[in-house]
């Protein structure tokens, strides 16, 4: 097979806004703290090509991703063959836009356009003949934090984690004279938590560390299934590169133990599911917000504009029942990558590997999930699970992104179900 590397530079002109940024106060981010890159790796058999694409940004629209695919379909790549993926570090620019924050940037999505092909581009001129190889290593530095407390609550590696996917994935490509390596974890990258400079956070420092100590290698990071994962380290430059460092060795070593042999196995799939949502409480929530501000009580503006938008949109007949998603399945020699839309829990990644495994009991692939992949303006997608610590991720934070509504529960069932008929389709 033959595979390619390449990345370009995509950090924004300054100054910009992030998720930490308040349009209210007028405030933009003005120092980068270390740069962003797209970086991409390109698999090619005698009958298919595939393109896995990783970007240091937060999130990223159907929109925008429909377009990237539609940029790259010259060159030979169907959208099937493409994966998006968001690193979702925190402090990077908007390209989604939120309700109480500033709206997409539109000039930075124009310069990841263009930036993506490049880096395609530049991955099919350097492909190489190579040998493949998938292990797993394990890091126990994340914490679920609706179990055990958000980032005021833990700063230390020695706290319990909760229920986390410690799973460090690591799929290797090696020729002669080049390596590539995509790595697979799942954990909010918010170890540059403070919010006051551009970063790529702890994925950027992993990448450097890896590229480091394998001079000419290209290094990817995937995210996970982490949306209820945070580091357990967090507040500047120490904490990122600590973590950064520490999955870095863990991958290294792996690399460095797994075994590699030739392979053509290619293949792709990509289908659009639908998620549930409870638009009953939905509503019920939305009508009890005017009553309170008609009431002439105090209310989040953010909240305020989510309930007038979303009985508008019931009222027009233009809200959905179901929220319609992306789900992909990549078959690359030993690995088998599933790409989730959104912010999907870690219950969810831990469903995928499960189900897959279980469906194709003698396949010998290892699962690999890349969350906020393809579309990540559904928000977060929930499993059944415990909290002590809030509701943020179910109640308070659809009413910020674009969709108005977030997904139930079931929804970790439903992707499940379609990654698993996908896989043993392919390979049936």
């Amino acid at each position: 097979m033959l595979v390619g590397c390449g990345s370009h530079d995509i950090t924004p002109q300054l100054p910009v806004a992030t998720l930490y940024n308040h349009p209210s106060r007028a405030d933009l981010t003005e120092h980068v703290a270390d740069p962003l890159a797209v970086r991409c790796a390109v698999f090619r058999s005698r009958e298919r090509m595939i393109a896995v694409v990783a970007y240091d940004l937060l999130a990223m629209s159907r929109g925008l991703a429909d377009a990237i695919k539609a940029d790259l379909t010259p060159l030979g790549l169907s959208p099937a063959d493409v994966l998006l993926s968001c690193t979702h570090s925190h402090t990077t620019p908007l390209l989604v836009s939120f309700r109480d924050r500033y709206p997409a940037d539109e000039a930075h999505a124009r310069l990841l356009r263009e930036r993506t092909r490049a880096a395609v581009v530049e991955a099919l001129a350097g492909a190489k003949e190579c040998a493949l190889g998938v292990g797993a290593g394990r890091f126990e530095g994340a914490i679920n934090r609706r179990e055990q407390g958000r980032l005021a609550d833990i700063n230390d590696l020695t706290a319990p984690s909760g229920t986390i996917d410690p799973e460090v994935g690591v799929l290797v490509a090696r020729s002669e004279r080049a390596l590539g390596v995509i790595v697979s974890f799942a954990c909010h990258p918010l170890t540059m938590s403070a919010g006051d400079a551009i970063s790529a956070d702890f994925p950027g420092a992993l990448v450097q560390a890896i590229e480091t100590a394998e001079p000419g290698a290209c290094a990817l990071f995937l995210q996970g299934a982490g949306a209820n994962v945070n580091p357990k380290l967090h507040g500047g430059r120490a904490a990122r590169d600590r973590i950064g460092g520490m999955l870095a060795d863990e991958a290294l070593r792996v690399l460095r133990e797994t075994e590699l042999r030739p392979s053509d196995d290619l293949a792709s799939a990509l289908r659009t599911v639908e998620l549930p949502c409870d638009l009953p409480a939905a509503f019920d929530a939305a009508r009890r917000i005017r009553e309170r501000t008609d009431r002439g009580e105090t209310v989040a503006g953010r909240d305020a504009g989510w309930a007038e938008d979303l009985l508008a949109a019931e009222r027009s007949g233009a809200l959905p029942e179901a929220l319609t998603v992306p789900v992909q399945v990549l078959r690359i020699g030993p690995a088998l990558i599933v790409a989730l839309p959104g912010e999907p829990f870690v219950q969810i990644g831990l469903a995928m590997k499960r189900a897959v495994a279980e469906a194709l009991p003698e396949a010998g692939l290892r699962v690999l999930v890349a969350g906020y992949a393809n579309a990540t303006d559904c928000g977060y997608i929930p499993a059944p699970d415990v909290t002590r610590f809030g509701d943020y991720e179910t109640v308070s934070a659809p009413r910020y992104y674009p969709c108005l509504l977030g997904p139930t529960a079931a929804a970790a069932e439903v992707l499940a179900r379609a990654a698993a008929q996908m896989a043993a389709e392919m390979l049936g």
